[in-house]
């Protein structure tokens, strides 16, 4: 094997195995990872193989990334059995139809559903494969392609971030150490590129230089620098919901089939519920007959999922003593006033604190627990929520009227137009909200006659089993042919129907009633998680109703039974079967004063990313030409390689500034073309000239040394025509140069190594 082909080997190996380990830390996204590993450590292979087939001969990059893209668009083809072509080895427009229906899909149940993705989503691996191609194609041509092996750490930092950015659980260790040491050894090897880009063919595989982690240099600095970068800043990401920002249920159970963790608001109802596990969460004890224990609030709808509005914690709130009472309650609304004790299991670690609807006092054993003022949410600050939690609660139960709700008095303007807002309505869900509530003339009646169409009249089923999918669409569908669901897709639904009839609505998720441990004392699990919809009222305040059919909930509450007229059936409109939208996952409270935006955590994940993706490929290129210059215009104990750095850099510098470098021409024939597009001095011409006649005896001279007025020569020169090229070029070129160097991207930081000599050209004929 030639050092040549030896080299493109054994990058394009470096290139596979740092992608598969880079994409083996979205292992816990699904539950049977095998499905989109295995697969992608073969078609990494695929593009190692012709990756270095082909730079082997010659072929350029872009030659290579289209046989790349080709020979992968057929194995994924021949994979998913989209075609029968040629044992489904040819892809035809029906196959390619269907292989992006398949990845489409996979995205969709992606984004609905919580990590780890149950195997029965088949779809899921597809998208995570489709995905992972794309990071060892972006691997393999930043690093073997267009020769930046410092760049191939931008995907591996963003594929990194997205899994600890959607999980509660922390990534696997070994293949991120795995993928750090395959990243440095990438960096390190790639620097053998520099002496077999001299154009010479080695006598023997010894003639290559091998690489060092030191003789790697400022390049292998940088390699540190992005793989601590890939390791450490996706700590600070906010956890999200989903991975592309759209949908998901929340985080869902943790590490271990025998615990939870709630850190966002709308967990992982339907696998908490479907798993059928019955985790102890939380024992009570009270004497009241207990009732819903509600977390936390979703008030804003941005047209596809429900998520918190802004929220603030401020240290004046911090919890231990009296709480405010919710706007409508006072000292003087009637009700019971009942004591509680809770207790969290091991089991169980939660960022929002479980408690009465209406809490009145609160008293945490441990931790930083603060309530916003306007929700009323108690949720934790610290940087991780603390397990087995004690704390104790005055709750009050309202005695609410039918007929106070009935004659409810106006609602505040401002809260009336925030809670009230649908973006991107879809009309007929407007329609079909009005033929429910035909007749009704109060909002109390209207609101009644909603919870009753979910509950009785409207067909629906409830089930932990809905056709994946979220957005308004996917609303349309629960609403008129899908009509099967879990409590999720009905408090939304009941939610957004409420709004569209101009009704303040919003959603609520806690616990359901729990299961009762002997007189006084009470279990909540994790098959009492629940959400439900809350309707307000002037004069009252929120007071809730309940969607979800009886079968999950049993009897809905005593105030929404009032003798309201039945609605008329709403006949159902064909559509394709889709689940409600989902809502995604609450932005962890920060200490001192926190502010969450009233879109989703996931936004802000992306919003990071592509900032962080913004501001590194702005300063990198210019921190890795800066490396560049650094180590060439070091001195070196190998004068001819000082020599030809000394001219690389020129190089370099000419191809930043965009001036014309002849390819392939001797040293002076350069240096004619370099004079003739600037003004130099006499003085100029005679450094010039000097530092062409040094790589002329360094090339062609059998012993070669350099003495120091040589040496210093030399780097005047290249120091004074660098600065005279970016006198000669325009603004544009010279700020091009600075933040995007051209020569990081090209081979003009390689010199090639003339074989025939040119006759030697006398530089003052410019003059």
């Amino acid at each position: 094997m030639t050092a040549r082909r030896e080299y493109h080997v054994v990058l394009g190996a470096l290139c596979a195995l740092l992608s598969w380990f880079t994409v083996y830390s979205w292992s816990a996204m699904v539950e049977d990872p095998g499905r989109f590993l295995g697969p992608t450590f073969t078609a990494a292979l695929i593009v190692a193989v012709i990756g270095a087939s082909l730079r082997t001969l010659g072929i350029p990059w872009w030659g290579v990334l289209a046989a790349q893209l080709l020979a992968l668009t057929a194995w994924l083809h021949h994979r998913l059995g989209a075609g029968d072509e040629l044992g489904g080895w040819l892809p035809t427009r029906q196959g390619l139809r269907f292989v992006a229906e398949q990845i489409r899909d996979g995205a969709s149940q992606v984004n609905t559903y919580s990590a780890p993705i149950e195997a029965d989503q088949v779809q899921a691996p597809v998208y995570l494969l489709a995905t992972a191609l794309a990071v060892v194609i972006a691997v393999d041509l930043l690093a073997g392609g267009l020769h930046r092996a410092p760049w191939a750490g931008l995907p591996v930092l963003v594929a990194v971030t997205v899994p600890i950015s959607v999980l509660d659980s922390a990534l696997p260790k070994i293949p991120l150490a795995g993928a750090a040491a395959t990243y440095l050894a990438l960096i390190a090897y790639a620097r053998t590129e520099e002496v077999l880009g001299w154009g010479q063919r080695p006598e023997s595989p010894r003639d290559v230089a091998r690489p060092s982690p030191i003789s790697a240099g400022p390049a292998f600095g940088i390699g540190i620098l992005t793989t601590l970068a890939a390791l450490t800043l996706p700590a600070f990401v906010p956890v999200g919901s989903g991975v592309l920002g759209s949908g998901g249920d929340g985080t869902g159970p943790g590490s271990g089939a025998g615990s939870i963790t709630l850190e966002n608001p709308l967990v992982d109802l339907r696998r908490d519920l479907q798993r059928d596990a019955n985790i102890p969460l939380l024992d009570a004890t009270t004497a009241a007959a207990p009732d819903y224990l509600r977390m936390t609030v979703l008030d804003r709808f941005n047209g596809s999922s429900w998520v918190p509005g802004p929220r603030k914690f401020p240290v004046a709130n911090r919890v231990g003593g009296e709480l405010p009472d919710p706007e409508g309650i006072t000292a003087q609304t009637p009700g019971n006033t009942s004591e509680w004790l809770l207790r969290t299991s091991t089991a169980f670690r939660t960022s929002w604190l479980p408690l009465p609807s209406v809490t009145r006092s609160l008293a945490v054993d441990r931790g930083d627990w603060r309530y916003d003022s306007t929700t009323l949410d108690v949720a934790n600050t610290d940087d991780r929520p603390p397990g087995s939690l004690s704390y104790s609660a005055v709750g009050f139960a309202p005695t609410i009227e039918v007929s106070a709700l009935v004659d409810a008095g106006p609602t505040n303007s401002e809260l009336q137009a925030q809670m009230t807002r649908v973006p991107n309505l879809d009309a007929e869900v407007t329609a079909i909200a009005r033929r429910v509530t035909a007749g009704a003339r109060t909002d109390y009646a209207r609101a009644a006659r909603l919870q009753r169409w979910f509950r009785t009249t409207g067909g629906f089923t409830y089930s932990l089993d809905p056709a994946p999918g979220a957005g308004m669409e996917q609303l349309v569908r629960f609403l008129t042919t899908d009509k099967i669901g879990y409590c999720e897709q009905y408090a939304a639904a009941m939610a957004v129907m409420a709004r569209a009839l101009g009704i303040p609505a919003r959603v609520v998720v806690g616990f359901l009633k729990p299961t009762v441990l002997s007189p006084g004392s009470y279990r909540y699990t994790s098959s009492d998680l629940h959400a439900w919809t809350e309707i307000y009222f002037g004069g009252t305040g929120w007071v809730r109703f309940e969607p979800t059919p009886g079968a999950r909930t049993g009897s809905p509450p005593s105030w929404t039974l009032d003798d309201v007229p039945a609605p008329a059936p709403v006949a159902p409109t064909p559509t394709p079967t889709r689940a409600p939208p989902s809502t995604p996952a609450t932005p962890q409270p920060q200490d001192q004063v926190v502010s969450v935006e009233s879109s989703s955590a996931q936004p802000v994940v992306v919003g990071i990313l592509v900032a962080l993706a913004l501001v590194t490929l702005t300063l990198l290129p210019g921190i890795v030409r800066r490396g560049q210059r650094g180590r060439r215009t070091a001195a070196r104990e190998d004068a001819r390689a000082e020599v030809e750095d000394l001219w690389r850099e020129l190089r370099a510098t000419a191809t930043d500034l965009r001036v014309k470098w002849p390819e392939g021409r001797s040293a002076r024939s350069v240096a004619l073309t370099l004079a003739a597009a600037s003004s130099p001095t006499d003085a100029d011409l005679a450094l010039l000239d000097a530092l062409v006649a040094l790589v002329e005896r360094a090339r062609y001279r059998h012993v070669f040394d350099l003495d120091e007025q040589e040496r210093a020569t030399a780097r005047a020169a290249v120091q004074r025509w660098s600065a005279l090229l970016a006198l000669a070029a325009s603004r544009r070129a010279v700020r091009s140069a600075r933040w995007f160097p051209r020569s990081t991207l090209s081979r003009a930081g390689t010199a090639t190594r003339t074989r025939t000599a040119e006759r030697d050209l006398d530089l003052t004929e410019v003059r």
